[in-house]
């Protein structure tokens, strides 16, 4: 094991791109510091590259124990789950939570991203899949298990830095891929005026032994979650010129 330095710029594409210059295999397989790889995980994924075809194969993700509210709430709905981002509307792709790549796929469409603060995974597997004949596998027998964010704050730090990511790679893409649909903007607002006056009510009901205190905690926490997305997305918006609520 080799320990990379990554400190000219911060960010996952950054640590990445490290570790695609310094390695020396055919297949370079990434995971995060916040996950715990099954046993057979790399030769799991190893096996889906029996087909040259095949660029990227992707494992699944599995939620580690889940102890604090933060953690139940992303379990509880499979935030993170590849199935979510393996049918993208625009082109499937990857978490490099769990994934690995041929070699022959950054010699031909570059490396990840920098400049990309998160969804540089996405960026990548489309760049991979507009540019080459390459194909993206999935093979949910490679696990990996996630420890999601713990605390209220360290979660909405995070959803706002995937909003934010979300407004900067559509601005990449925008020729290409649709905004969100007015109806589905106006259901994701609804949804957090919903949850702030269901936190409100639980609260009160709480205070009166009507309520249980779960029900206010996955109000809140499902609160924090949208809202830092929205604000992320408005965030990137700025940022990137673009206009994508």
């Amino acid at each position: 094991m080799r320990l990379v330095a990554a400190t000219h710029r911060r960010g996952p594409a950054v640590a990445r791109n490290a570790i695609v210059a310094s390695a020396t295999g055919e297949i370079i397989a990434f995971t995060d510091a916040d996950c715990v790889s099954h046993e057979r995980w790399l030769v799991e994924i190893a096996a889906g590259f029996d087909d040259p075809a095949v660029g990227c194969v992707a494992g699944a993700i599995l939620p580690a124990e889940s102890r604090t509210a933060p953690e139940r709430f992303y379990a509880k709905r499979n935030i993170l789950s590849q199935d979510f981002v393996l049918a993208h509307p625009f082109l499937p792709y990857a978490q490099t939570a769990n994934a690995a790549f041929r070699r022959e796929v950054f010699q031909r469409i570059g490396w990840f991203d920098e400049v990309m603060i998160t969804c540089e995974d996405a960026d990548l597997l489309w760049r991979m899949q507009l540019e080459t004949e390459l194909q993206l596998r999935y093979r949910p027998e490679a696990l990996i298990w996630h420890r999601h964010r713990s605390t209220e704050r360290a979660l909405l730090k995070q959803t706002i830095g995937w909003g934010l990511g979300q407004a900067l790679v559509y601005r990449k893409y925008r020729r290409r891929m649709a905004r969100d649909p007015w109806r589905s903007l106006l259901r994701d607002y609804r949804r957090i005026a919903g949850l702030a006056s269901l936190c409100v009510r639980s609260w009160f009901g709480l205070r009166v032994g009507t309520r249980p205190a779960d029900e206010l905690e996955e109000a809140y926490v499902g609160l924090l979650f949208y809202s830092g997305m929205k604000i992320g997305r408005l965030k990137g918006s700025l940022r990137a010129r673009v206009f994508y609520p």
